[in-house]
């Protein structure tokens, strides 16, 4: 009788284990293809930059109006005038919202990607923050990291909020967490929408 309830518990914790695996490579699937939607996004936001956008990329945090997005990256201040928030309207509403940051070291974003956006706080449920070296991502969302991002104005135009998360790493040669965290903090955004 004992063995047969030890059977039964080992094939619940096996069947258990097996879902959680699951839903987790279903998730990294659609963070590539977020990454890849988001990648492609921010060439297309670079390719419409001037020689003055890049001398604004230089400039300190405190000095930047419109369009923005800076944070803490494990106590290390990142700002950007290069992004934008992407608005996009199928079954569901989703705000992409994504920063470039090349005075980081190396080179990084910040995506956050909000279904049916309104004024308020919330989990993440999915957002990244990705290292221009093609080896290392940093997630979170429903299954892994956390974080929260307070939209605190939202316009058909424009939208404006905060954000901080922990974000666990992906070794992207094998799509499992490789053990490292990183802390975004003080994250703040100021976006015109593009969209429908």
């Amino acid at each position: 009788m004992k063995n047969k309830i030890n059977k039964q518990n080992d094939s619940a914790r096996i069947k258990n284990k097996y879902e959680i695996e699951n839903r987790f490579k279903r998730y990294l699937a659609t963070v590539k293809i977020s990454a890849s939607l988001m990648l492609i996004f921010g060439l297309l936001v670079l390719s419409g930059c001037s020689k003055n956008d890049s001398e604004l990329e230089n400039s300190p945090c405190e000095s930047r109006t419109g369009n923005i997005m800076s944070a803490k990256v494990n106590g290390d201040q990142i700002c950007t005038d290069l992004g934008s928030a992407l608005l996009i309207k199928t079954n569901a509403t989703q705000l992409t919202i994504v920063g470039l940051f090349s005075n980081a070291n190396p080179a990084a974003s910040i995506t956050l990607n909000i279904l049916n956006p309104e004024t308020g706080t919330f989990e993440i449920a999915d957002g990244q923050y990705g290292v221009d070296d093609g080896e290392n991502i940093y997630i979170v969302g429903e299954e892994v990291g956390a974080g929260t991002v307070s939209i605190t104005e939202l316009s058909e135009s424009r939208v404006k909020g905060t954000f901080e998360f922990t974000a666990t790493g992906i070794d992207t040669s094998t799509d499992n967490p490789n053990g490292e965290q990183i802390e975004v903090s003080s994250g703040t955004f100021d976006f015109a929408i593009l969209g429908e």
